[in-house]
């Protein structure tokens, strides 16, 4: 793992602790450091994982010795760990669409450590492949972690403070036709987050 990404990560976790604790700017950081973490996956993974410097992306012999399979799968690697990244970070503020986000980033993200842990096992000198599966499997371990812990459980923890929003909450979850039981949880939401 490279510095960006250690950096990224640790603010990331930084800033889980800093909502957990109740600590406001906590939201902010996470936000920053899970996106930087999806920018640096998704569009510059093919260049990232293969240590290949962007300023030298056209030039044809940082290329060599990288098979064209290895660019493909550090390609969609990066989309898959970017799903989940944005996954992530939706499913810890409580956002529409993670249940499904991080669905859909986990499937083809367990295929990706199962491919990269077959491709290590048999090219242990490469250190693409060991890289790629200490990487694949934090992000993909933590996206799973996170997505079996039910919303409520979440809104629980991080609004300990705010117990007439978790009721909101609690009653639009159980309610889930009613909009106006939404809406209203989404008002007092907003009144905590000014």
């Amino acid at each position: 793992m490279k510095p960006l990404e250690i950096v990224s990560a640790s603010l990331a976790i930084l800033g889980v602790t800093m909502m957990l604790l109740l600590i406001s700017g906590g939201s902010v950081l996470l936000s920053i450091s899970l996106t930087i973490l999806a920018c640096i996956y998704n569009p510059l993974g093919i260049f990232y994982f293969n240590k290949i410097p962007i300023r030298r992306m056209f030039k044809k012999e940082y290329y060599e010795g990288i098979s064209v399979l290895r660019l493909v799968g550090a390609t969609l690697g990066g989309i898959v760990l970017s799903i989940l990244s944005v996954g992530m970070l939706f499913k810890l503020l409580q956002l529409p669409g993670s249940g499904i986000m991080l669905a859909v980033g986990l499937i083809p993200g367990s295929i990706l450590c199962l491919v990269v842990l077959i491709k290590f096992l048999i090219k242990r000198e490469i250190t693409f492949y060991r890289e790629m599966l200490v990487r694949s499997l934090l992000v993909v371990g933590l996206s799973g972690i996170i997505y079996v812990i039910p919303g409520l459980t979440m809104v629980k923890t991080f609004f300990r403070d705010h117990p007439d929003y978790i009721e909101a909450y609690e009653k639009a979850m159980n309610n889930p036709d009613d909009k106006e039981l939404y809406r209203r949880a989404e008002e007092i939401r907003e009144k905590i987050s000014d």
